[in-house]
């Protein structure tokens, strides 16, 4: 069993999707009210940097609506990020790290990265990619790093990134597709065929980087090739991240002009064909009832 996605958001045999897995198995039709207090923690959390204050609006909200899930929800799934994001902070100050502790971080900001790209909170991504990649100079985090970057067009720290990473590094399909498309925007010529096959050789590992290659197409006003490419994305996406995945989709800016065709809204709507297990998202599998037949144990 693959334990390690390029993009994503698994702690070990627990699923970090389970962080927010309660709402993301039936996505949250919004009224006014929920929109208006995501804007104002969406402001505090941005532009303020206060979590806590964040945290106490969507209690006080869980106490005022008790007959609607949503806000208890949210104060639950923003609890857990602080938690984990002052585990991470207390970690950073020591030089080094017992191979426990290590993959305790790891786990952390896997988590912490994916609340943020749910959330679209990207400039918050920026700090913790930049974090993991100087830590752990890996594939996925000079991958999730340039991701980041690229998705709030920081162009020239995309570009000092891509100098100092390693072959290795740039020949990654997810790396490729995301290089592929800073190329794009700035209109050199680009040819991602081999991409396309690297991609196409294990598609769920690297299902986002078939969002970036969608970009690059949409660029060269190659449209069926950009939807299918956003639809084989889609595909290949677990259930758990399918939504986080639409909006990223949605908030890409190459798509903004095409955002209300019927060709592309059918392509949003693909629906996953990744089998993911039921998990419970509890503290130990051991413990588990469906410990017997999660893939997690086989």
């Amino acid at each position: 069993m693959k334990k390690t996605l390029i993009f994503a958001i698994t702690i070990g045999c627990c699923c970090i999707g389970t962080l927010f897995a309660h709402t993301a198995k039936k996505e949250v039709k919004k009224d006014d009210t929920m929109i208006k207090l995501d804007t104002q923690v969406r402001s505090l959390i941005l532009e303020q940097g206060d979590y806590d204050a964040a945290l106490k609006a969507y209690a006080a909200a869980a106490r005022q609506n008790t007959a609607e899930p949503y806000y208890k929800d949210q104060y639950a799934i923003l609890r857990r990020v602080i938690k984990m994001k002052r585990a991470m902070e207390k970690y950073a100050k020591q030089p080094t790290l017992s191979e426990a502790k290590l993959t305790k971080w790891k786990s952390y900001y896997q988590a912490i990265r994916g609340y943020y790209y749910d959330q679209g909170f990207y400039s918050e991504s920026i700090s913790l990619d930049k974090t993991a990649f100087e830590r752990l100079k890996t594939d996925s985090e000079a991958i999730n790093y340039l991701e980041s970057l690229l998705i709030l067009n920081k162009t020239s720290e995309a570009q000092t990134l891509i100098a100092k990473s390693s072959d290795a590094q740039k020949a990654s399909p997810g790396f490729a597709a995301l290089t592929a498309l800073l190329d794009a925007r700035a209109g050199k010529t680009v040819n991602v065929a081999e991409t396309e096959k690297k991609l196409n050789a294990d598609p769920q590992t690297n299902p986002r980087g078939f969002v970036y290659l969608g970009c690059v197409y949409q660029i060269q006003d190659q449209q069926k090739k950009a939807f299918k490419a956003i639809a084989t994305a889609l595909e290949n996406t677990p259930p758990t991240q399918i939504t986080m995945t639409r909006k990223l989709i949605d908030r890409m800016q190459d798509f903004k002009d095409v955002r209300q065709e019927e060709k592309y809204l059918a392509a949003v709507k693909t629906e996953s064909k990744v089998y993911q297990s039921g998990c419970t998202g509890g503290s130990s599998c051991n413990s588990c009832s469906l410990k017997d037949t999660c893939p997690s144990n086989q």
